[in-house]
């Protein structure tokens, strides 16, 4: 599956992952309970890779980076 490149990058923060995936709070935070979105801390701040949102809809494939 190629890439688009309209496709964000880097880090979200976690109401843009929200708003991007259409859940709620308790929804976010189960899916990162889960293990299916991936973290990185920014000082005192959580962030969601963008890759891991894209990979967890199916938009791209867990190799791609």
């Amino acid at each position: 599956m190629e890439m688009s490149t309209d496709l964000k990058t880097g880090l979200a923060k976690k109401i843009e992952a929200r708003r991007y995936l259409n859940l709620s709070q308790r929804g976010l935070e189960n899916l990162i309970r889960n293990g299916d979105l991936e973290l990185r801390k920014v000082g005192t701040e959580t962030r969601i890779t963008w890759h891991s949102i894209y990979v967890y809809l199916g938009e791209i494939e867990s190799g791609e980076q």
